[in-house]
C-alpha cells in the first residue's frame, strides 16, 4: 500500500540522517571534518574530492615526527639473532659523520618469500626532528658477532637464479670496460 511505502522511505530517510550525523556529515554542505587522534605532519594526502574511498584505505597519513619507526630487511638467518629490545644504529646521508641510535620494537613474524628477508622495526627518537621519515640509511644492528662487509646500494644487487650477485666495472684493455660478475652474500637491506 501507499501508506506503508510512505513508512518505509521516511525510515530509510531517518535511518540515512543518523548515520550522516555519526559521521559528523556537515548537513548544509555535506562535508565530512577529518580530524586526526593526535598532532602531527601531514604525510600523504590521499583523498579527493568527489572520490569514492574504500573502507579502511587510507585517505591522510599523519605522523609525529618526535618519534620515526626505522624498517630494515634483515637476512633470514642473521634475524634469529636480534631480539625486542635490542640497539640499531644508522647513519643518513643527509646529516653526514653522525650516527642515531634506535631501539628494535617488532620482528615479523614472516619471511619475505621474495627476498629471504625479516622486516625488522626499530623506533626512534628525533626531539630536534633532524630526521625525516623514508630517509635512505645505513644501519648496524647490535647483535651476536661483529661483521665485516661491504655496503651497496640496493639496486646494484641482482638475483641470478637463486644468488644474489653485484656486477664489478673493470678495464677491458681496449678503452672499454669489461663487467665481472660476483657472487655475494646479503647480510642486510634498508
Amino acid at each position: 500500500s501507499a501508506a506503508a511505502a510512505v513508512t518505509q522511505a521516511q525510515a530509510e530517510i531517518e535511518r540515512s540522517r543518523t548515520a550522516l550525523a555519526v559521521l559528523d556529515v556537515d548537513p548544509a554542505t555535506g562535508h565530512i571534518l577529518l580530524k586526526p587522534t593526535r598532532a602531527g605532519v601531514v604525510l600523504s594526502r590521499d583523498a579527493i574530492a568527489g572520490a569514492v574511498v574504500d573502507a579502511g584505505a587510507p585517505i591522510i597519513v599523519v605522523t609525529d615526527l618526535d618519534s620515526l619507526w626505522r624498517e630494515v630487511a634483515v637476512a633470514d638467518r642473521l634475524s634469529t639473532s636480534i631480539k625486542t629490545g635490542a640497539r640499531l644504529r644508522f647513519a643518513v646521508s643527509a646529516i653526514p659523520g653522525e650516527m642515531f641510535d634506535a631501539r628494535v620494537h617488532r620482528l615479523a613474524a614472516s619471511v619475505d618469500p621474495a627476498t629471504r628477508t625479516v622486516l625488522v622495526r626499530a623506533v626512534v627518537a628525533n626531539p630536534q626532528r633532524r630526521l625525516r621519515p623514508a630517509m635512505l640509511a645505513t644501519v648496524r644492528l647490535e647483535s651476536g658477532q661483529p661483521q665485516t662487509g661491504v655496503a651497496v646500494p640496493d639496486d646494484a644487487i641482482q638475483t641470478i637464479g637463486d644468488r644474489s650477485v653485484v656486477f664489478i666495472a673493470g678495464p677491458d684493455g681496449q678503452g672499454g670496460a669489461r663487467f665481472l660478475r660476483r657472487d655475494v652474500e646479503v647480510v642486510a637491506k634498508g
